[in-house]
This record gives structure tokens, sequence and C-alpha cells, in this order.
């Protein structure tokens, strides 16, 4: 489970599409604001977010989607997730670190499917 914010504190959050950073691997970068989901949207996508299990890691790391979290002071983190080797980093406002997941468990994939449905290029991204 995710420990580093609480949902319900969440109070915008932004769909992104990430990529490689200028140093490559294990480095990333926004490269498209997909949507910003508001309300009680909000507080859905976090919430999935907050419940993916842990998993062991691999080590590829090349996110492709990503999230802002919004809170009500005005900080913003980015979390970036990689589905395919079980990692996340998050860096902003709430801290910085980070976590593994299980990409293929029931709330990662349906967060994934969440972060698809607002990408128009849904088909080209893993």
């Amino acid at each position: 489970m995710i420990t580093f914010f609480e949902p319900a504190t969440i109070t915008a959050v932004d769909v992104l599409r990430l990529g490689p950073g200028p140093g490559g691997m294990m480095e990333w970068r926004v490269h498209a604001e997909l949507a910003t989901l508001g309300g009680q949207a909000a507080t859905e996508a976090a919430s999935l977010l907050a419940r993916l299990p842990d998993a062991d890691q691999a080590r590829c790391f090349l996110p492709v989607y990503g999230m802002r979290l919004w809170t009500a002071d005005g900080g913003s983190t980015e979390v970036a997730i990689c589905f395919r080797c079980n990692n996340g980093e998050y860096e902003g406002s709430l801290g910085s670190g980070w976590f593994t997941l299980d990409g293929a468990a029931p709330p990662a994939r349906e967060l994934l499917d969440l972060l698809r449905s607002y990408d128009p290029d849904a088909a080209a991204q893993a």
C-alpha cells in the first residue's frame, strides 16, 4: 500500500504521459498533461493509487503514465508509475521516494485503465 499521502487530502489530480528525461533510463519527465480531475474523480484516482499493493520490483523503470497530486494548500507531487517493473517514484510537496507495486493486481490494472482512458494515443503506449 502507498503511504506517502492520504487520498482525502487530494483536491485534484493531473493525468500525465511520461517519457525519458535527458539523463535516460531511471530519469523521467512529463511529456503531456492529459487531463485534470477534480472532486470525486480526483479522490477516486488518488484512492486507486493508495491501494496499490506491494510487489517485488524489476529494473526497467520506463514509466509511461503518472499523476500530479494537488493538495488544498496548493502543493503538488508528481508520481511516475512503471506497471511493467512494479516501481514508482514520487517527488514534490508530499516528499520524495520510491515505492513498489504489483502491476498485475486489480487496483493497478484499474488505475492503468483509468490513465489510458485520458490518452488519445493509448494504443501506442505500454
